[in-house]
């Protein structure tokens, strides 16, 4: 669910930033279901300069984010999520090879169509 209106206009502002029309489609795919998720709230705010779409829990904790970039989304796990779940890692790299691992523990994955939104969806609870 949302978390608030309060930043809505954010996202058609975002929109316009999207050069490909796939990726704009998996964005309002992305925030669609973290808008309508029973489980999670979401709301889009700047973070110093990068656009970040976050996911959390009912305590508040950010398990999922991702950032808007001109040719992808840039989707984060984050460690809690990850160190949560054993198995998760491994699924990660499976269905994403060119994930990237931070220093933190986070992954980071693009996602630039429908299609990856849809394979994403499998590896997380929304």
């Amino acid at each position: 669910m949302l978390k608030d209106n309060s930043n809505l206009n954010l996202i058609s502002e975002w929109l316009q930033v999207i050069r490909l029309k796939e990726c704009r489609e998996a964005f309002l795919y992305l925030a669609g279901i973290g808008a309508s998720s029973k489980k999670l709230s979401c709301y889009p705010a700047w973070k110093g300069y990068l656009r970040d779409f976050r996911f959390c829990n009912s305590e508040g904790q950010m398990l999922y984010a991702f950032v808007t970039n001109q040719k992808w989304l840039l989707f984060y796990f984050s460690a809690a999520v990850l160190r949560n779940n054993s198995t998760l890692s491994a699924r990660i790299r499976k269905k994403f090879p060119d994930y990237l691992e931070r220093k933190s523990g986070e992954y980071k994955v693009k996602i630039r169509t429908v299609e990856d939104v849809k394979i994403l969806l499998e590896l997380i609870q929304v």
